[in-house]
């Protein structure tokens, strides 16, 4: 079994995506937030979860949790050791969070345009860049107002068909 931090959350879909694409049949376990996913994880209530690095980490360090692999695409740079998900195994998988600067429907362009200008500005600073790796795990990227607009749709489709496919429960 696995556990998440509730239905219909990032770590829900993440786990079900790993069941498909591993073709084992594992039982979700949701939970009421990550604290409690993790202490269902430590007590041997749930098997397995996907966790994001931050919280994992410190219970890796303490010898409470082993990291199996990573769900992004290509390794973690802090973690250079650790393999991803295909890499152990699992052919075609991969999950990664992402974060987005959205504006309210009706926002002049120019404005999206200084916002979208900025952002990438502050984010592709190296100290920025450092605190994300080192504190979250990940690189920020910045992208064109253009490819944003397009990964959002794309997203709906690509956890639409999941949920379809595994009939989660996303409430």
């Amino acid at each position: 079994n696995y556990a998440s931090v509730g239905n219909g959350s990032a770590v829900h879909l993440a786990s079900e995506l790993f069941k498909t694409r591993a073709g084992i049949d594992i039982v979700h376990i949701p939970y009421k937030g990550s604290a409690p996913a993790l202490n269902g994880l430590l007590s041997g209530e749930a098997s397995m979860m996907f966790v994001n690095l931050l919280s994992a980490l410190p219970l890796v360090k303490a010898g409470k949790l082993n990291m199996l692999a990573a769900a992004t695409p290509q390794r973690i740079s802090n973690v250079p050791d650790l393999p991803t998900v295909a890499e152990a195994g699992v052919p075609g998988y991969e999950f990664q969070a992402w974060f987005g600067l959205i504006a309210p429907a009706g926002t002049p362009k120019n404005i999206i345009e200084k916002l979208n200008a900025d952002f990438r500005k502050v984010i592709s600073m190296p100290e920025v860049k450092e605190f994300f790796i080192n504190r979250g795990g990940f690189e920020p990227v910045g992208s064109s107002i253009e490819t944003f607009s397009l990964l959002i749709p794309q997203e709906i489709e690509k956890w639409g068909k999941l949920v379809k496919e595994t009939n989660a429960k996303v409430d």
